[in-house]
């Protein structure tokens, strides 16, 4: 029966059977697909707005971490320089003639010139000089406190580089310029039976003492930051 009225009505048979139902495959398929790119399209927006505040909070935490560090460095700076007003305090009080009050003056000179040239030579950040500075007065602060309480011998300044000779084949020798990382020191132009041993090496200079039996007055080196 179902052959017969398919053969005897084709066309009326297309249309009435066959097209619907194609047409109600199609439009669920469209429906599908449009319900699918709506889920994925909805899942896409919400990846991306959780990026979004992933990317805000790291970003809060990096300003917050930022932020501390600047005060870090700020407090640390003050307190620097505070010490560099107790020993400046310390020199006024010293007996006219003292030994120590030409050596204080002196280094803290040097200090103030390389943290001249710090300022006017560096193409860092703000951030990054000021911290420079901060190490560059921190290592000044503990090289006075040691030499404080020293005996002085001898202080020379050659080349605007200043040489202290505390006795007993033991010196200082603080750079003008500061280096960009603590260098490789050579002694040079010494007598070969003499033994020497480095100390205290930064940036801002190294101290030395040598070991045998003549005495040393005069030195040189070579000091290397290649990396």
């Amino acid at each position: 029966m179902f052959l017969k009225i398919v053969e005897s009505a084709p066309l009326l048979f297309g249309g009435t059977v066959i097209l619907p139902v194609v047409a109600g495959l199609l439009s669920a398929y469209v429906g599908f697909k449009n319900l699918e790119n709506s889920y994925e399209t909805k899942q896409h927006q919400e990846r991306v707005e959780d990026t979004q505040e992933r990317h805000t909070a790291q970003n809060e935490e990096i300003l917050r971490i930022q932020q501390e560090h600047r005060k870090e460095v700020q407090e640390f700076m003050d307190r620097l320089e505070r010490n560099m007003t107790l020993f400046r305090e310390y020199d006024n009080k010293l007996p006219l003639g003292d030994p120590k009050s030409p050596m204080i003056q002196a280094m803290i000179s040097q200090y103030e010139t390389m943290k001249n040239v710090l300022y006017q030579s560096s193409m860092g950040t703000t951030e990054t000089i000021q911290l420079e500075h901060s190490q560059l007065a921190l290592d000044l602060a503990q090289r006075l406190n040691r030499a404080i309480g020293s005996y002085v011998e001898t202080m020379t300044s050659a080349g605007e580089m200043l040489t202290i000779n505390f006795g007993g084949n033991k010196f200082l020798v603080l750079f003008k310029v500061p280096m960009r990382i603590p260098p490789r020191i050579e002694i040079l132009d010494i007598p070969p039976s003499i033994k020497y041993e480095l100390s205290h090496i930064s940036t801002a200079g190294f101290e030395v003492v040598f070991q045998g039996p003549q005495k040393i007055e005069h030195f040189g080196f070579m000091a290397s930051a290649e990396l």
